[in-house]
């Protein structure tokens, strides 16, 4: 049950800096911050997103329409207090 928990939760300084890096990155193309683009330029620096829990929950809600997405439907999420 523990380790359940743990992959379930989200680190508020990850989170952080995920949506730093792509400010950084809007500014750096100069494009809004929720153009494909963005989402594309963070891929190819950082490695990609798909999968993980920030990818479902910070991710998805900015690049893709809430009414086409189910991104929070599957999985409970506890937001880390760190």
């Amino acid at each position: 049950m523990r380790e359940d928990l743990k992959k379930k939760m989200i680190n508020g300084y990850e989170v952080g800096k995920m949506l730093a890096n792509l400010h950084k990155i809007s500014k750096e193309l100069n494009k809004p911050f929720d153009a494909p683009e963005i989402i594309l330029e963070y891929t190819k620096r950082f490695g990609g997103w798909n999968g993980n829990t920030l990818g479902i929950y910070v991710v998805n809600p900015i690049y893709f329409p809430p009414e086409t997405s189910n991104y929070g439907d599957t999985i409970e999420v506890i937001i880390h207090p760190n």
